[in-house]
């Protein structure tokens, strides 16, 4: 398996911040192991897919359903074990 870095951008989250929901998106980067850059695309959407704070954007009724996009698939040296980046969130009406 190889070693990858992927950039993510997700849209239209539906997220509890400072005390009220706003529409939001985000960037991150997240490590993954792989054999194909599309199975670390595939594999780094299902990481986040499955963090708890972003849990209940899926569950909500919401008019835009939240998606996540692969945007940049990096392929890392073996020996490089990077941490998953903190999420950037920025408010929808910026996009």
């Amino acid at each position: 398996m190889k070693n990858y870095a992927v950039f993510l951008m997700g849209e239209d989250f539906m997220l509890s911040r400072d005390g009220s929901n706003e529409l939001c998106g985000f960037f991150v980067t997240v490590r993954v192991e792989a054999n194909s850059e599309d199975e670390a695309g595939a594999d780094a959407i299902q990481i986040v897919k499955s963090d708890p704070h972003l849990a209940d954007a899926f569950k909500t009724d919401a008019i835009e359903k939240p998606k996540i996009e692969v945007r940049v698939v990096h392929e890392l040296l073996p020996d490089n074990k990077m941490k998953n980046t903190g999420y950037t969130f920025f408010p929808m009406e910026e996009a």
